[in-house]
């Protein structure tokens, strides 16, 4: 369990470095617009810069996902409950008119709004308007946000559901900036979603989906330390090595090493080998985690078993004790019995509690009678102060 915890509590804290670095990045790209700086805007002359209002969507996510998380963590009696689901449905509401303003062909002027990029972005039909997919990515991570904290199976799939989606978007988004693919990030004829945006969006959902550990896709803690540990390193192993072979394949047949046949031939050799050695090596470490298990639950069992034997012959010792202390019982009531004198015993508070056959023989009472009887009873009364 003190595991488990570890590895929650590594979820959360990588979770509040998603959304600290999203709204740092927000910022910073907002920074770029207002100074003219185009290298923070857009990362390589080549490629989309990132929009203002996508900078700002990207600040109130990052704010909501924090707010979330204190949230969850503080309860939902604080000022917490609503400005995550406000700051969600403020991005959403921007990304939805964006989306309007494609849709209609008309312009609302929120694209312009916070800064005039006319001058600096001459060469776009739509200065300062985000992408189409970009604004729908938005609007589905804003669901995601608005129902991450409910408690309802369906919302909660649903908010998965909306989260995992964003993330399939902006990973395909990335795949087709690493291989030059322009229909995996935009549109002919409109903005396409910039790298920083697709990358952005991508660990956006992934820190939505760590902010709630142990539910949903993150479930895979519930089970035992090795168990998730192994999981999620095969799981972004599986996801990123494809990729990388498929990029460094693609550049090789770019310059001319070799020919598509035998590319795609080497590709899938490398993918054999690499998939393989990593599955081995997992099946290796379940191997290994299994036989621990085994071992562990071996020993717990022959320490049953040695805790049986004690508890068996330490039931045997207590019997042969109670006999015993039986046949002294019973041997000192025979004794006691049998004898001539009285023999009276009493408590602190003077109450009789043994009482022999002499003892009635002597002062007439039977031991029933005098049973818990004050022992001033069969003292004379000239002689009771004393006792006293």
């Amino acid at each position: 369990m003190p595991r488990q915890n570890s590895l929650s509590a590594l979820l959360l804290k990588w979770s509040t470095f998603i959304a600290v670095l999203t709204v740092m990045l927000g910022l910073t790209i907002m920074a770029g617009w207002a100074l003219g700086i185009p290298f923070l805007t857009k990362l390589n002359i080549f490629w989309v810069s990132m929009k203002m209002n996508t900078a700002l969507c990207f600040i109130l996510a990052g704010f909501a996902l924090l707010f979330l998380q204190a949230r969850v963590r503080v309860g939902s009696q604080t000022m917490y409950v609503n400005l995550p689901v406000s700051l969600s449905v403020l991005f959403g509401l921007i990304a939805f008119i964006t989306l309007c303003e494609y849709w209609f062909k008309i312009n609302l002027g929120i694209d312009q709004f916070l800064l005039n990029t006319r001058e600096m972005e001459n060469d776009t039909l739509y200065p300062g308007r985000m992408a189409p997919n970009t604004a729908t990515c938005f609007i589905f991570l804003s669901l995601g946000f608005i129902l991450a904290d409910s408690k309802t199976k369906v919302a909660v799939f649903f908010s998965q559901f909306t989260l995992l989606l964003v993330c399939f978007v902006s990973l395909i988004a990335l795949v087709g900036y690493f291989y030059g693919i322009f229909q995996f990030y935009g549109m002919t004829g409109y903005a396409s979603m910039a790298f920083h945006t697709a990358l952005l969006f991508f660990i956006l959902s992934l820190g939505c989906l760590a902010a709630f550990p142990g539910r949903g896709v993150t479930r895979f803690i519930n089970y035992d330390y090795q168990t998730a540990a192994i999981g999620l390193n095969l799981f972004f192993l599986v996801m990123f090595i494809p990729i990388l072979v498929g990029w460094i394949w693609l550049l090789g047949h770019r310059s001319g090493v070799y020919d598509i046949e035998l590319g795609v031939a080497l590709m899938v050799v490398f993918n054999l080998f690499l998939l393989g050695a990593i599955s081995w090596r997992q099946i290796d470490k379940l191997g290994l985690v299994t036989l621990k298990l085994r071992t562990a639950e071996e020993a717990l069992r022959a320490a049953n078993t040695n805790l049986e034997l004690k508890v068996l012959a330490r039931t045997e010792l207590l019997k042969k004790n109670e006999e015993s202390l039986r046949q002294s019982e019973s041997k000192f009531k025979s004794v006691v019995q049998t004898a001539t004198d009285a023999i009276i015993c009493a408590d602190e508070s003077g109450k009789v509690i043994f009482w022999n056959l002499a003892a009635e023989k002597i002062f007439g009472y039977t031991e029933k009678e005098m049973w818990l009887e004050p022992l001033t009873k069969i003292i004379p009364e000239k002689f009771r102060k004393q006792h006293l």
